[in-house]
């Protein structure tokens, strides 16, 4: 077969060449598959599979080569587009949207200017310290959208609901504590929670602490009544007295002892009588 039908010509050219070429690659693949393998033709066999590979390699050096060839042209192309086109664009569009920011960031810097102007007086109506209300606390999302009307009226409704948070600590026990926990959290709710919280914590501490103190009094004080009781005990005992060694008894001589056997009539309580006796005197019977 001969690959050089595959030239680099037009793609459709080319398809049309490999649509007439592919009945006789399919022939040669039928031929090679249909061949009978044994240990007498295995050779064969596997001197065709050889040739089928090293057909498919010569096709597949020349498509290699034709692809490098049709895309050579398309990547020169593309480097001239780069320059001629894409270069251009996206050197404008970075120069624009640098002083598109630039103008934008102003506004937006106005905008924030007028605003904590805005909320700095009204902060000081309401009689709050900056540590009360922080300018940043309110976190008021300025963008070149956000016209300056909707902007104070958020800073205003803020600074209102700080203004009733505090009157309300106020009224509270312990309001210096719940005010500096609300200083931190911005929740009313929560900085009250927190400190009652942190009371009872403290109590039942205490309460802890107070067991165990009286714990440990009783423990001492006990101590010291056994101390005491065993101090008296040794100023008042006697005097010891000796004790003579204990004198080692002489065993008497062992006597014959004697079995004889008799009947005895009585009544019941005369029989126990009797056994009672014969017990308590060390009686051997049966």
């Amino acid at each position: 077969m001969d690959n050089s039908i595959i030239q680099v010509e037009q793609l459709p050219v080319i398809v049309e060449r490999l649509h007439q070429i592919k009945e006789e690659v399919e022939r040669r693949t039928s031929e090679a598959l249909s061949l009978d393998c044994t240990d007498q033709t295995y050779k064969d066999v596997k001197k065709e599979r050889a040739e089928l590979n090293k057909m498919f390699a010569d096709f597949e050096n020349r498509r290699k080569e034709v692809k490098a060839a049709i895309l050579a042209p398309y990547e020169a192309f593309e480097q001239v587009y780069k320059d001629c086109i894409t270069t251009p664009f996206r050197l404008a569009d970075i120069q624009l949207a640098g002083k598109i920011n630039g103008v934008e960031d102003g506004i937006k810097a106005s905008k924030r200017a007028e605003v904590e102007r805005y909320f700095t007086e009204y902060r000081e109506s309401l009689g709050l310290k900056p540590k009360d209300a922080p300018f940043e606390q309110a976190r008021l999302n300025i963008s070149i959208s956000a016209s300056l009307k909707s902007l104070k009226q958020a800073a205003h409704d803020h600074l209102d609901k700080i203004s009733e948070d505090m009157e309300m600590i106020r009224g509270q026990e312990d309001a210096d504590e719940i005010m500096a926990e609300y200083r931190r959290t911005c929740n009313a709710a929560q900085a009250i929670l927190i400190v009652q919280q942190r009371h009872r914590d403290i109590e039942a501490e205490q309460k802890r602490n107070g067991e165990a103190d009286l714990v440990a009094q009783l423990r001492a004080k006990y101590e010291d009544t056994v101390e005491e009781a065993v101090q008296e005990y040794a100023n008042e005992a006697p005097e010891e007295v000796a004790v003579p060694e204990e004198e080692i008894p002489v065993q008497p001589a062992e006597e014959e002892v004697y079995e004889v056997t008799f009947t005895v009539r009585g009544t019941l309580n005369k029989i126990k009588e009797l056994k009672k006796f014969m017990t308590e005197g060390g009686y051997d019977f049966e």
